[in-house]
């Protein structure tokens, strides 16, 4: 397996760290990320996270420059939110 190229912050790209910072930061969020990881018992799919941002985040509006979530990478976003699953 090829090494991941990173290019902000250790992310793939700013749009994918936006996105984490925005989940994760905010106490209320990151309870909410915690729920929906141990709800799928921290394997949700790239599909699901995406579905679960959009219904929480306005992406248009987050910063000053609209979120492309076409360039967020889902794959990496979804494996470190899965890794917020607490188990049982």
């Amino acid at each position: 397996m090829a090494k991941q190229e990173t290019s902000y912050n250790g992310w793939t790209n700013w749009e994918t760290w936006v996105v984490n910072l925005y989940l994760t930061n905010d106490y209320d969020l990151y309870k909410l990320v915690c729920e929906f990881a141990d709800t799928h018992n921290g394997e949700a799919t790239e599909e699901q996270w995406y579905r679960f941002t959009l219904g929480l985040l306005n992406l248009k509006t987050m910063e000053r420059e609209p979120i492309r979530s076409d360039k967020v990478n889902w794959e990496e976003l979804a494996k470190n939110l899965n890794s917020y699953y607490e188990g049982e």
